[in-house]
């Protein structure tokens, strides 16, 4: 629970306030080769989108 809280939930909070992430989004969370990411879900409505090249960009949780 601790890690959980200093790793995705602290960054994901410090993200929102400064205005990286946007609210009522929905976000995954995962592991790549250099640390913690967060990426944006595509809403249904945001299919057209998809396919654009638009795609967002993960942010960095935690590096290591």
């Amino acid at each position: 629970r601790r890690a959980l809280q200093k790793y995705v939930e602290d960054p994901l909070s410090e993200a929102l306030i400064q205005g990286a992430i946007r609210e009522n989004a929905e976000y995954e969370v995962y592991l790549g080769d250099t640390g913690i990411f967060c990426r944006q879900i595509p809403a249904e409505g945001d299919v057209a989108t998809v396919g654009a090249g638009s795609a967002p960009q993960p942010i960095s949780l935690y590096p290591f």
